[in-house]
């Protein structure tokens, strides 16, 4: 079976994130290509995370947020008695662990 095959073989089976990794592991120069068990970790891996990415896009989109802001966007003034360092400390959720609200 040829790389072409394989890729074809991986998108009709819709390993879509896996074909990828497979395509750029395969463009590189044979002596920098890693060891076959380091590409089937690399392969898993890369179709993990983009089947996460997607569900993760598709579970913002469903959402149908009134505005698509991130926490860049959140604007810190001494007005709304908010710092960076406030909103740093509550962007990792540790206060839900922690039980205050």
């Amino acid at each position: 079976m040829t790389h072409l095959n394989t890729l074809d073989l991986m998108r009709s089976l819709r390993l879509t994130g896996m074909a990828d990794r497979y395509h750029s592991i395969m463009e590189m120069p044979v002596h920098q290509q890693p060891e076959a068990g380091i590409i089937l970790a690399q392969l898993v891996e890369a179709e993990f995370l983009y089947r996460n990415n997607r569900r993760m896009l598709s579970a913002i989109k469903n959402a149908k947020f009134r505005y698509q802001a991130s926490l860049n966007d959140v604007v810190c003034s001494d007005q709304r008695n908010l710092s960076r360092d406030t909103l740093a400390t509550m962007a990792d959720c540790s206060f839900i662990e922690r039980g205050e609200i």
